[in-house]
């Protein structure tokens, strides 16, 4: 942990570009090739989390695969959120056997394992392991059948959340033309596995041990080496006039 960036702030002040000012580019997405507006977004919403997704098909065949569009939504109950794109070839290996068997895992990533883990992007056909291609070792599930990456600090097994808490557990989004470009996938976690050793002494998780990573623009991850505190305000000490 480093001290935050301005520890003489005080609120009120202003906080602007240390280059100062200058003229935004302004633009309508619907202006932008999906393309380059992919590329634009995953390189400005950064570092993205990333679910090191396990899926298994009807066969008992195991799918993994890694998706940054990802991150937890609630903690009563505990829901991650998947959001996973739809190419025009069809769903993913992952939503088709998310669809039928109502489970899942996320493996949170960290650097040890990250070849092996990246790796399990590969564009191979349906029935190809990734896991066992990538070497991304298999452990047992106690609730659902995806198995955990064996050398993840942490792992949730997941299930579908139950339509009746949302509506809808998954929720397809449509392009201008009425074509599902993704589908965002609701998941209650069921249980929990994490390494004690990437624990501090409250029970949360030590950023330092865990050394996850995150996924910026292109091919690029980014390392999560540092962090600071910054206690939260509360306006029964006094606000501003």
């Amino acid at each position: 942990m480093t001290q935050p960036p301005h520890p003489a702030w005080t609120p009120g002040i202003e906080q602007p570009h240390p280059a100062g000012r200058v003229t935004r580019k302004v633009f309508a997405p619907q202006d932008v090739p999906p393309a380059s507006m992919y590329a634009f977004l995953v390189s400005a919403v950064v570092p993205r989390p990333i679910a090191l997704t396990a899926t298994v098909n009807a066969e008992g065949l195991v799918n993994m695969a890694p998706f940054s569009y990802f991150n937890v939504v609630c903690h009563r109950p505990p829901v991650v959120m998947i959001s996973i794109n739809v190419p025009p070839a069809g769903p993913k290996d992952t939503l088709a056997n998310i669809k039928a068997s109502g489970e899942f895992t996320v493996n949170i990533m960290s650097e040890w394992y990250v070849n092996s883990a990246n790796y399990t992007c590969i564009n191979a056909p349906a029935g190809y392991d990734e896991m066992a291609a990538g070497g991304v070792a298999k452990q047992p599930s106690t609730v659902v059948k995806p198995p955990l990456a064996a050398d993840a600090a942490i792992s949730f097994e997941c299930t579908v959340l139950d339509p009746a808490r949302t509506g809808t557990p998954m929720v397809p989004l449509r392009d201008d033309d009425g074509n599902v470009n993704t589908t965002v996938v609701f998941g209650l976690i069921e249980q929990v596995h994490v390494r004690e050793d990437v624990l501090d002494e409250r029970g949360n998780v030590d950023l330092a041990k865990l050394k996850p990573l995150g996924r910026a623009g292109g091919n690029d991850y980014v390392r999560v080496l540092e962090g600071f505190t910054l206690r939260r305000p509360a306006y029964s000490e006094g606000k501003q006039s």
